[in-house]
């Protein structure tokens, strides 16, 4: 507490000043406290320790300077002072020229000289309690914020826990570590982090109500059904099932509700039985309107075991609810071109190892890079995720690709073409000239990039979850067959390098193999998207006779009547 002046006789000066100070000094040993309204001390605003005494409204005749409330009002002697008591969120300062400041009461306006906060406290409390119980909670922090009320709830405080391990991916035994628990305590002392145990047992009890409600949100709706299998690093095998539905304000919707150990062999049956058994716990055997998987070779006798288990059912499976997962599709097609074309990257392959291997020469690189104005460069969204984080993401440095991820060549050959200048500098390394590129070799690289592009913008568009997809599957499959056609035949204006021809021949044959099996489904979901119906076909070249009726008959009845229907 500041010390404060006095007017008044050196007496009262004296009492008041050893009782400011044996305050001060009880004060210094404690944590701040919220304050307490049913105690008449309060912190004044001005210089005067007096008693402050109630008047009733006059009316002047002297303008009003200001009635509003700033974070700081000036004292008498003009040195400004913060807004600390709590009557100033329910009065206000009246200043008026050549009379006396005034507090004014928000709720009935009655007025008070600003001796001291004294009286209009007790006037707040004893005229306006509910008001001022509202606050009463709030606590004054040390930089003078108010803090809104607050209550501690363990069950709140526990669910917020165990949202914040699954989140973050943490352990389960996060809450018994010792430096974790100092933490906690510092922010609320009467809370006590969840052990592993209890964290395990919480969460199998929010899953189980969780997936009370889901099953019940899917009781209303049809649903499209993805799956996919994935080996962890420590070699277990888990398979994930993704539920899509539309609402009844036609919002798309995607929950997982399937995320299981594999166990046995990966034959198609045991794939077949392990994913009817997840389909059972969400009573979703009879709302299946679609199943997709990628294009592995077990997939076929799965769909087939899977339309033998529902074959009882009084909505069976059907074969051609089967989509095969046009993104995977894309991935064989680009790595058979990678694996012909492979060749021609792999000078800049071997001078990118070169520049990252060393520290000198990552430190040279960017010394280089900002003689060039390239220092602040930014990688694009998809490079992260596409070399699986392996990227220094401070810094603008080539990056090499990935052979899982045919997106890694794309973002590889293109950070490669951005950097053309600075890596040609750094090429002039005498260690380093064997692998540095001449001005054929750019081309060569940059016909490779133009090919790539396409296939990396369709996948960019067919991997969003917020909109639906399938119908532009068909276009999408002809705008890559027309290109790697001319590609093959010599007709594309910008590619024409032997190699990347030979590749786009292989890439063709295989994309039109998988266009060959594309679900009927696929042609279904195009007639009838509004943006191009029948008159897509007709655009493009299509008998629209007897093979499309052919095509769209056998599903019309089953997919538009009976199957597609929003929650």
């Amino acid at each position: 507490m500041s010390k404060r002046k006095s007017t008044s006789n050196g007496e009262e000066l004296s009492r008041k000043s050893q009782s400011s100070s044996n305050s001060s000094n009880s004060a210094g040993k404690k944590r701040s406290l919220p304050i307490n309204l049913d105690s008449d001390e309060t912190d004044d605003d001005d210089e005067i320790p007096s008693r402050s005494t109630e008047v009733t409204n006059q009316s002047s005749s002297a303008p009003a300077k200001d009635i509003s409330q700033p974070d700081s009002v000036p004292s008498k002697k003009g040195k400004q002072f913060k807004k600390k008591s709590w009557i100033w969120k329910h009065a206000t300062l009246i200043k008026v020229e050549g009379q006396p400041d005034k507090y004014s009461c928000m709720y009935c306006e009655k007025k008070f000289l600003r001796n001291g906060t004294g009286v209009i406290s007790r006037h707040l409390k004893n005229k306006h309690n509910e008001k001022v119980k509202e606050s009463k909670q709030c606590t004054l922090t040390s930089s003078a914020k108010l803090v809104a009320p607050f209550k501690f709830d363990s069950d709140t405080s526990h669910q917020l826990f165990l949202q914040f391990i699954v989140a973050n991916n943490h352990s389960f035994s996060l809450g018994e570590e010792h430096a974790f628990r100092l933490f906690v305590a510092s922010l609320q002392p009467l809370y006590r982090p969840l052990s592993r145990t209890s964290v395990k047992d919480k969460l199998m009890t929010t899953f189980i109500d969780a997936r009370a409600k889901v099953t019940a949100t899917l009781q209303e709706a049809k649903v499209a059904l993805t799956t996919d299998l994935w080996t962890s690093p420590n070699k277990l095998a888990f398979m994930g099932i993704t539920a899509s539905y539309l609402t009844k304000a036609f919002k798309p919707i995607e929950v997982i509700i399937g995320f299981k150990q594999l166990l046995g062999e990966h034959s198609g049956m045991n794939i077949g039985d392990s994913f009817y058994d997840t389909i059972k716990l969400y009573d979703l055997q009879e709302r299946m309107l679609s199943v997709t998987t990628d294009n592995a070779s077990s997939n076929g006798c799965f769909i087939d075991h899977l339309v033998h288990l529902t074959r009882n059912n009084s909505r069976p499976f059907d074969k051609d609810m089967w989509v095969r997962c046009f993104a995977h599709v894309l991935n064989i097609c680009v790595q058979k071109i990678l694996e012909i074309i492979s060749q021609l990257l792999q000078k800049l392959r071997d001078l990118v190892t070169s520049i990252r291997a060393s520290p000198q020469r990552i430190q040279k690189f960017k010394k280089i890079l900002k003689s060039f104005g390239l220092e602040n460069e930014a990688y694009e969204p998809g490079e992260i995720a596409a070399t699986n984080g392996a990227v220094i993401t401070g810094d603008l440095l080539p990056i090499l690709d990935v052979k899982t991820r045919w997106s890694s060549a794309y973002f590889f050959v293109k950070r490669g073409v951005k950097l053309r200048r600075p890596i040609d500098e750094i090429a002039k390394d005498v260690d380093l000239r064997k692998n540095e590129l001449n001005r054929d070799e750019w081309s060569v690289l940059n016909q490779v990039l133009v090919l790539l592009e396409e296939f990396a913008t369709i996948t960019k568009y067919i991997e969003g979850s917020g909109y639906p997809t399938l119908s532009l599957v068909v276009p999408m499959y002809n705008r890559l067959l027309t290109i790697l056609e001319d590609v093959s035949h010599h007709l594309h204006r910008s590619i024409s390098h032997p190699l990347i021809v030979k590749g786009a021949t292989a890439g063709l044959e295989k994309l039109s193999a998988y266009y060959d099996k594309a679900s009927h489904i696929v042609m279904a979901a195009t007639f009838m998207d509004p943006r191009l119906k029948m008159q897509y076909f007709i655009e493009n070249g299509w008998s629209c006779g007897g093979e499309s009726g052919d095509a769209f008959q056998p599903i019309e009845e089953n997919l538009i009547a009976n199957r597609v229907k929003p929650a």
